[in-house]
């Protein structure tokens, strides 16, 4: 469904200004697989998934292992691409993703991806490829997951068993999810032959209200009303429950590609090109780039929203929902595909 992407992981004190003369180095991820999804745990502690693999990094992402996808039974999982990863802490985690190209799947593990549990496993109703793209959590227990045909599911027991809710009608892709507590959420669709909505729930996802039309690549929420989108081509900060929707001006019109915000003002963005900072609700872009300078067309991983700090543990999070007050600064991780940058 997506040919490559490209993941950055940050881990960034916005107190630091002295971050933006660090560099960037490269770091061998030891996989030709490309990669969906990385997960940071602490300052040491980091997954990473992609197509039938799964990577476990034990000093901060210097180095990189790789560890076979087996079941509790000590028997392979065979074929499983993972597309998202959420772990609650460095022990249990869960895994979401496809198999066989049209198999929704669903792993959960509770030592560290040593073994794996197959919690939900079904074809996919329309035939259509990708299975689940994202997971989403709002604490340890209730959280759901989205994927091909409409297809939405919920759980209330951490990952353990996972309960359909009703199918989005007409869709054939859930690309993103974005819930803000346990009835508001949001998801973006994309229709089989073009086309795509924005839609919000507000029973938890037993119902779903279209809010705008296009295809969003990135939905990230900082209150039930008030949150930051991109689509193709442009940013949005829409607020007021969708009543007002305010342009996001980026620099060299670069593509967004995820957001980062402890509230509705600061905040980052990755672009293809770079990450940049505001202070003021993304009027105002500060700008560092990669090293070298080169137009990266990339994607962060998603991970808990620490930016809804009362549900969520700090230890835990990645880019799209960093704390600003993290226990590991100025460390940054971003993968070419298989590869891996740190940034120190």
């Amino acid at each position: 469904m997506r040919s490559k992407l490209f993941f950055l992981l940050v881990i960034i004190l916005l107190s630091i200004p002295y971050v933006l003369k660090s560099q960037w180095t490269q770091v061998v991820s030891g996989t030709a697989s490309n990669l969906n999804a990385v997960e940071v745990i602490n300052a040491d502690t980091a997954y990473a998934g992609g197509s039938n693999v799964f990577l476990r990094s034990i000093n901060g992402g210097q180095t990189w292992t790789s560890i076979a996808l087996i079941n509790t039974s000590n028997q392979p999982i065979n074929g499983m691409a993972i597309n998202d990863l959420h772990f609650f802490n460095s022990q249990t985690g869960i895994a979401v993703g496809v198999r066989a190209s049209s198999i929704h799947t669903v792993l959960r593990t509770t030592d560290g991806g040593l073994h794996w549990s197959v919690v939900l496993t079904q074809n996919d109703p329309q035939g259509w490829s990708g299975g689940i793209t994202r997971v989403d959590f709002i604490n340890i227990m209730q959280g759901w997951c989205v994927g091909s045909s409409g297809k939405v599911r919920r759980t209330l027991d951490g990952g353990l068993n996972w309960t359909d809710l009703p199918d989005i009608p007409n869709v054939a892709y859930l690309k993103t999810v974005d819930f803000t507590n346990a009835q508001v959420g949001y998801v973006s669709t994309e229709q089989g032959f073009g086309g795509g909505q924005l839609m919000k729930t507000a029973n938890g996802g037993q119902s779903w209200e279209p809010l705008s039309s296009g295809i969003f690549s990135e939905l990230h929420f900082v209150h039930p009303d008030t949150g930051f989108l991109a689509d193709a081509n442009y940013a949005f900060r829409m607020h007021d429950g969708n009543i007002n929707w305010d342009f996001l001006l980026i620099p060299d019109e670069a593509r967004a590609r995820r957001f980062s915000f402890q509230n509705g003002n600061a905040g980052f963005m990755l672009a293809d090109n770079g990450v940049r900072r505001t202070q003021n609700g993304g009027q105002f872009w500060e700008e560092y780039r990669f090293q070298p300078l080169i137009r990266w067309k990339c994607a962060i991983l998603s991970g808990l929203p620490v930016f809804r700090q009362a549900s969520r543990s700090v230890s835990t999070d990645a880019f799209t929902k960093l704390p600003m007050v993290a226990a590991f600064p100025r460390r940054w991780l971003i993968s070419d595909g298989s590869e891996f940058c740190h940034f120190l």
